[in-house]
């Protein structure tokens, strides 16, 4: 059974103290809003979590990212339209998206 979840990340114009607080966010967002669905995925024997994102701040000094989660076998993506002002409520915002696709 696998035991922790691969993160990869990759930043594009993003000053390093973001990266650490995007990072944090990130975590904070798996242990907290994706708690339960981690944890049914892990009890499956070879279960397989795969986070991974991209972040860029594009010349408006605005978020734009694309992120792909991959649990068990089964893909969610998640790839805004619009940039966002602010890093937080852009990692906030791809964690409801998949929090809502599932629970359904």
């Amino acid at each position: 059974m696998a035991d922790t979840i691969r993160i990869t990340e990759k930043f594009y114009n993003v000053e390093l103290h973001k990266q650490v607080g995007i990072k944090d966010l990130v975590q904070k967002n798996l242990d907290g809003k994706m708690d339960s669905y981690i944890k049914s995925v892990l009890k499956k024997k070879d279960a397989e979590i795969f986070l991974d994102y991209k972040i860029e701040k594009n010349k408006n000094n605005k978020y734009q990212a694309s992120f792909r989660l991959l649990l068990d076998g089964k893909l969610y993506l998640y790839k805004p339209t619009n940039p966002f002002k602010f890093e937080e409520d852009l990692v906030n915002h791809a964690f409801n998206h998949f929090k809502l696709a599932l629970s359904s």
